[in-house]
């Protein structure tokens, strides 16, 4: 069920934070830069909730739509009951930005190298 996948780009083990992006296009971008997963959609199942609850900080960056935008707000209200959440925006999908736009986004420094 798609709603039990959680689609992951980056190290495992690493569970400070994690970039919860909509679509794999996203994650693969993204994930190039820090620990990313996908939800394959706008709304965090129970399961996949479940999953991100080991981060330590979760990110949503979903698509600037209204569906987007709701889906990454309910993201954070429910991810905030057992870890830290918060909501990262742009004017396009995560996907359609460059490496220095993602970079500057996230706050990373331009020689931050993110390896699998």
């Amino acid at each position: 069920s798609k709603s039990e996948i959680l689609y992951t780009v980056g190290d495992p083990s690493d569970t400070r934070r994690v970039i919860v992006t909509e679509d794999i296009l996203s994650a693969i971008r993204v994930g190039a830069h820090c620990p990313t997963a996908c939800i394959l959609g706008t709304k965090v199942s129970d399961s996949q909730a479940a999953q991100l609850a080991a981060y330590a900080r979760v990110s949503f960056w979903l698509d600037p739509d209204e569906a987007g935008l709701r889906g990454s707000a309910a993201g954070k209200r429910t991810l905030s009951l057992v870890t830290r959440a918060d909501v990262i925006s742009s004017d396009v999908d995560p996907k359609c930005l460059s490496d220095r736009k993602i970079r500057e986004i996230l706050q990373l420094t331009p020689n931050h190298r993110y390896s699998t």
